[in-house]
């Protein structure tokens, strides 16, 4: 009988399931801090509108535009928790594209409707991407270094 604590098994629903709400949690906090900022700068209004209404990123006013950097700083930022709790490269881009298909459904549901502005569209894909390839180099280069005996 073996009383070992490591976790045997590449099959864990629960640590996966908290990886993919801690990195959906430090986004949105990430996107939280940088709205709190810019309204302290620009006064923009605060309200969970800034994150999940897509119809608000435009190129025309400064909001749109902070709201479309902080939309950017998500995927920049979300590279933390993917190398120091994802930890594999392999892994990277599927918790990227799970951080954004949950965004998605969260999007689409505070709307009534699918995101259709084009913009939008650019600012995730450009964000989601950042996060994917970046992080999957992040992590690379922390497995590649050397183990510490």
């Amino acid at each position: 009988m073996e009383f070992s604590s490591f976790r045997k098994t590449a099959w864990d629903p629960v640590l996966i399931l908290s990886q993919i709400a801690t990195v959906q949690c430090f986004g949105y906090s990430t996107f939280s801090f940088c709205m709190v900022v810019a309204n302290l700068l620009t006064d923009i209004p605060l309200g969970p509108q800034l994150l999940f209404d897509s119809r608000l990123v435009r190129g025309d006013t400064v909001e749109g535009w902070v709201i479309g950097g902080g939309l950017l700083a998500i995927g920049f930022t979300n590279i933390l928790p993917l190398v120091y709790m994802v930890e594999r490269s392999r892994l990277c881009i599927d918790f990227s594209l799970t951080f954004y298909i949950i965004h998605l459904i969260l999007v689409w549901w505070h709307q009534g409707g699918p995101p259709n502005t084009l913009l939008w569209w650019l600012v995730v894909g450009a964000s989601g991407s950042a996060m994917a390839f970046v992080g999957r180099a992040a992590c690379l280069r922390r497995e590649l270094l050397p183990i510490a005996i």
